[in-house]
């Protein structure tokens, strides 16, 4: 079973595939934008975000957060959580996936599910593991100046996408970087 393609992930497609010019401060505006990029990725002042689904991540305090079908409650483990900025624009998101087919090694569905779900080119990929668990850290775009980085997670059977839009800008790769070196997976059930 392939995995299925949601209509929210499109939607924030369509933002990457955006061109984004970079705007270049000097004086007192770049070392406020120096500042708050400190600010930013100081982790001992960030929130715990936990979905029910068992995982949870670490996100800077001015991060808002949302489901992208507008659910109620963005820990139901079923639904996209977004983290965006107070003007709305997406930092991160995190989607469960479809479950890994039994038939295929980590790394062959993976693979799979890098291909399938966004419709974007792949510029480049590269192996990890985030928290222990094999991951597939993808990134796609039309050049590096429109690039976005998808990292695609295998716990158990359990599959899940980390997508941050805009990592061209350096200020928000920083702190996605930060971010997803705070995601904790739920424990491994022992029967």
């Amino acid at each position: 079973m392939r995995p299925v393609v949601t209509l929210c992930f499109r939607a924030g497609a369509a933002l990457v595939a955006g061109v984004v010019v970079p705007f270049v401060a000097s004086g007192p505006v770049a070392a406020a934008q120096t500042q708050s990029q400190t600010q930013g990725t100081d982790v001992a002042k960030w929130i715990t975000f936990t979905s029910r689904a068992g995982w949870s991540i670490k996100r800077p305090p001015e991060l808002n957060i949302s489901s992208c079908r507008q659910c109620s409650d963005p820990t139901d483990p079923d639904v996209i959580v977004a983290f965006s900025k107070p003007s709305g624009e997406v930092v991160a998101m995190i989607e469960p996936l479809a479950e890994k087919n039994a038939a295929q090694s980590p790394r062959q569905w993976l693979s799979g599910v890098a291909r399938d779900t966004i419709l974007i080119p792949k510029l480049s990929e590269e192996w990890t593991t985030i928290d222990g668990a094999p991951a597939l850290v993808v990134f796609n775009g039309t050049s590096n100046s429109d690039k976005a980085e998808n990292v695609y997670i295998l716990h158990g059977a359990k599959t899940f996408a980390v997508r941050f839009p805009h990592i061209q800008n350096v200020a928000i790769r920083a702190v996605c970087e930060r971010m997803l070196s705070t995601m904790r997976l739920p424990a491994e059930r022992v029967n």
